[in-house]
């Protein structure tokens, strides 16, 4: 695998009887979880899509706190996930924010909106007409504006770390 021969790796783990095809998703995840919690020390898991590795960490977490490793309480963090989807340009028209979902870092103050570096906010309202967008700071101010007219942001989207992949 190392050297780009991904088939023949394959095909030697195959050989090896060390594939092991399950078509349920959540039987899956839930085997590739079991292998890491039984063997953490020489079990390396590599996800190539962000929801099927938060699934497999939830699986692990559970049965880690089950099996008493790790405290049984959960906690909810709210995790900022930039909108990679979002292009520099994209980010002049108001069309393309998500009210209710993106947030938005200054990182450059703006003495017209009375906006700090490094201050939050989340869209609230888009007006494609008019290219404005309606900003609710922290301290629950709004400020509307053309978003071509005030840059330096970043776009994110909010995540809560612990939603249920499985919706259980």
């Amino acid at each position: 695998m190392a050297a780009g021969e991904a088939r023949q790796a394959v095909e030697g783990l195959q050989a090896q009887g060390r594939v092991i095809e399950f078509r349920d998703a959540k039987e899956r995840l839930t085997a590739i979880a079991m292998d890491y919690v039984e063997s953490p020390d020489s079990t390396l898991i590599i996800s190539p899509a962000n929801k099927e590795r938060i699934a497999i960490n939830q699986i692990v977490h559970r049965a880690l706190q089950e099996r008493g490793s790790i405290n049984r309480e959960d906690y909810a963090i709210t995790v900022y996930v930039n909108r990679q989807d979002m292009t520099g340009t994209e980010r002049t028209f108001a069309n393309s924010y998500m009210p209710g979902e993106d947030v938005i870092r200054y990182s450059r103050a703006s003495k017209v909106y009375g906006v700090k570096a490094g201050e939050y906010g989340r869209v609230v309202a888009k007006n494609h007409e008019q290219n404005t967008i309606t900003v609710r700071l922290e301290e629950g101010r709004e400020i509307t504006y053309n978003p071509e007219r005030l840059s330096g942001v970043s776009v994110y989207k909010e995540w809560l770390c612990c939603e249920n992949y499985f919706g259980a």
